[in-house]
């Protein structure tokens, strides 16, 4: 009995040392892997200044096809959601503003006040066939259109309470170049009066001008919206004409004149 005794005694020291072992063993992974990640984000934030400021396409290309693979293995099990990945960058540079976890409804939330944001980013390149665009939901013709538009603006009131639309344009290496904003009266009324075709979204032009640099369609939907909050809440039936009258592109050096912001 004694020898049985003492084996076990034995043996549940050695598990007990094992154990112990095991757990040193862990922590140490634990503290490596901070430690590891902490070196990872310098590292990460001093290469991507290099990677927006070189000017050598060539070497741009080049690293981008060294780190996809890699990058992606990592992007995926620490993003998840990876439409997310706009929200998060753009959450991360405001203060009190947080990436609403569920698939649907806002995408962005204003800690305290509950206040909804819509975000959208493009990404545009100087291409001379075209260009990209901010797409927003439409909803289906199957409803009709009466129900279409209801729907319709319950969905863009849901989303953009409190908030708004935030719109971001990125250059191809993901810098943002521009951004243009919608407040929630003027989106209530904008997404009021477009057309609804057969499409179920409804887009804005994203296209550089290639005379003035400046992107006319979506700088005019942001300048009447200006000028729609400055005058609490109203524009005339013919500035709402202009809103959606087909925008020029190129404006060959003639910038096109809008109402002042008063």
């Amino acid at each position: 009995f004694k020898t049985r005794f003492f084996r076990f005694l034995s043996k549940t020291h050695t598990h007990a040392h094992t154990l112990t072992k095991m757990k040193a063993s862990t922590n140490e992974q634990v503290k490596d892997l901070l430690k590891r990640a902490n070196e990872l984000c310098l590292l990460l934030g001093e290469f991507h200044e290099l990677f927006v400021g070189c000017e050598d396409e060539a070497a741009i290309d080049k690293a981008s096809q060294l780190l996809k693979v890699p990058m992606c293995k990592l992007v995926g099990p620490i993003v998840g959601d990876l439409t997310k990945v706009g929200e998060i960058v753009y959450a991360a540079g405001c203060q009190d503003v947080e990436v609403n976890s569920a698939v649907r409804g806002a995408d962005l939330k204003v800690n305290g006040s509950g206040d909804c944001i819509e975000h959208k980013v493009c990404t545009y390149k100087e291409t001379k066939k075209g260009g990209s665009a901010i797409t927003f939901s439409a909803c289906s013709q199957n409803l009709g259109k009466t129900a279409r538009r209801k729907k319709l603006l319950e969905d863009m009131e849901r989303k953009t309470r409190g908030g708004g639309v935030v719109m971001e344009v990125k250059n191809h290496r993901g810098v943002t170049t521009n951004t243009f904003t919608m407040s929630p009266r003027y989106v209530m009324e904008f997404f009021a009066r477009i057309p609804l075709g057969s499409s179920k979204t409804y887009s804005i032009m994203v296209k550089r001008c290639p005379s003035c640099k400046v992107f006319h369609r979506i700088d005019k939907v942001h300048h009447y919206g200006q000028v729609f909050d400055a005058r609490d809440g109203h524009l005339s039936e013919d500035e709402w004409k202009s809103v959606f009258k087909p925008t020029r592109t190129n404006c060959k050096g003639v910038a096109p004149v809008y109402p002042e912001i008063a």
